[in-house]
């Protein structure tokens, strides 16, 4: 099934690569047509350790763009 970009709720793994060789996944839903804004800090917490300086990958897990 082809969908349009944007055209249906996107289910969306958000990886943080972190600094102390762990990681650290968050699910989330991204409203068809809309964006979304992650505050890492919910989900990592904060300090000034190697555990909080991260990359992080985005991928779509339900197919849609």
């Amino acid at each position: 099934m082809h969908t349009e970009p944007g055209s249906v709720d996107a289910s969306v793994t958000i990886t943080y690569m972190k600094g102390d060789g762990t990681t650290d996944k968050q699910d989330i839903t991204v409203p068809k047509n809309s964006r979304s804004t992650v505050r890492v800090v919910d989900k990592l917490g904060q300090a000034n350790d190697y555990a909080h300086d991260f990359s992080s990958k985005v991928s779509c897990t339900n197919g849609n763009r």
